[in-house]
């Protein structure tokens, strides 16, 4: 064989041994004693740690006490053939990673297939080369430690992606404990579906009880979808609860969310928001809308119409200019405020988003569509029926309010 033919090296002092601790560990299972004896001689030339076993039986009991970092396995043994060996040990997760190198003098296809199909990370023909095989060593234990890195940063980033995800989770759940519940006001039939794109979105609802026979209700987007976004909903759940109440008209609230808006966003954030009032007992509402989609209304069953309203959108400018528009209502009417994520997430023929007119036309003869269901099945209908015919993949906030007169 050509092979190094060196003595074995003296004992090794205690700095020695304690220095050998660090270093890769090989077992060589085969039972030509000479060929350990060889290639243990090469590889502690190299400072390789070697344990030594003479059959596949001693090297499976070897392979669990010592946790080499690669084997070199014969194939052919008395007692277990090679193959054997390495499925048995491809059975323990303990040896996923573990590169198992074939050293043996069976040259056919079928015999590298079925080391390869086993388990092993190469093949080595005997007689062996000491440069061939040292240098097959050295690459496979590289590989390894990569793998054994990768592995590493992988379980890592797992670990950051999940604590992420609790803490998105937290803010999900922070945001919606903010918003209130249609439900507990029973003297006006209205009905809110909201349906954030990410863990946490910039859209806001809210119904305030101004007066002991008028609501406001309101529907907002502060632009962005990143986590700061999240946290600015907050702050105008704060100062809408300041600036909606029956002494200020809506274009009043719309200024003086404006004053405050301008104090703590960056110069690239704003908030739209479309506000109503709501007067219980003659049936008058007042909408004002600062830069937001104009409401859909629904005059008792007949076809869908857009309130038009401009207006400057909140937070950019030190003076806004908003419009308002009074509407005498009828039983039976509906009214729907939403956020551009409805309108602006139906797709066209083509599967594209983004068109507001295609969406707005959409919304519309949904609506129609559902006009004989209670509101609050009509606006579920209406989201769901989006999201479905999306398939799912809406990147932008969703709130849609209905209100029922």
């Amino acid at each position: 064989m050509n092979l190094d033919t060196l003595t074995a090296p003296e004992p090794v002092n205690s700095l020695a041994e304690q220095q050998n601790a660090a270093m890769e560990t090989i077992l060589v299972i085969d039972d030509d004693p000479v060929l350990l004896k060889t290639v243990e001689s090469i590889l502690r030339r190299r400072n390789y740690r070697v344990v030594k076993a003479d059959c596949g039986t001693s090297g499976l009991e070897q392979a669990s006490v010592c946790k080499p970092n690669l084997i070199l396995l014969d194939c052919m043994m008395p007692d277990m053939l090679g193959y054997d060996v390495c499925r048995q040990l491809r059975k323990n997760r303990m040896f996923d990673d573990i590169p198992i190198i074939f050293l043996t003098g069976k040259t056919t296809a079928s015999a590298k297939a079925e080391a390869f199909e086993v388990g092993g990370a190469d093949y080595i023909i005997k007689p062996v080369d000491t440069v061939d095989l040292t240098s097959r060593i050295k690459t496979h234990i590289e590989l390894a430690r990569s793998r054994s890195r990768l592995r590493q940063q992988s379980w890592q980033l797992e670990q950051l992606l999940e604590l992420q995800s609790q803490r998105l989770e937290e803010v999900r759940s922070g945001q919606e404990r903010l918003l209130v519940d249609p439900a507990s006001f029973t003297q006006i039939k209205t009905a809110v579906r909201f349906q954030p794109a990410y863990e946490a979105g910039g859209d806001f609802y809210d119904i305030v009880k101004l007066g002991p026979e008028s609501y406001g209700l309101i529907v907002a987007d502060v632009a962005g979808h990143d986590l700061g976004t999240a946290y600015l909903t907050g702050a105008l759940k704060a100062l809408v609860a300041s600036f909606t109440n029956d002494s200020l008209t809506v274009q009043e609230t719309m200024m003086m969310l404006n004053s405050s808006l301008n104090k703590f966003l960056a110069e690239d954030q704003y908030a739209t928001v479309c506000y109503l009032k709501y007067n219980t007992s003659d049936n008058t509402i007042n909408i004002v809308s600062a830069g937001h989609p104009g409401p859909v209304l629904q005059k008792n069953k007949q076809k869908p119409e857009q309130v038009v309203l401009c207006g400057d959108v909140l937070g950019m400018h030190e003076v806004v200019n908003c419009d308002s528009v009074n509407l005498q209502m009828e039983e039976g009417d509906r009214l729907f405020l939403f956020s551009d994520g409805l309108i602006e997430s139906y797709p066209d023929q083509n599967g594209i988003t983004g068109n507001r007119t295609i969406g707005l036309n959409n919304l519309m003869k949904q609506i129609e569509n559902a006009q004989s269901a209670t509101i609050t099945h009509a606006v579920d209908t209406l989201v769901r029926d989006l999201i479905q015919n999306c398939e799912a993949l809406i990147d932008d906030d969703i709130v849609l309010m209905g209100i029922e007169f």
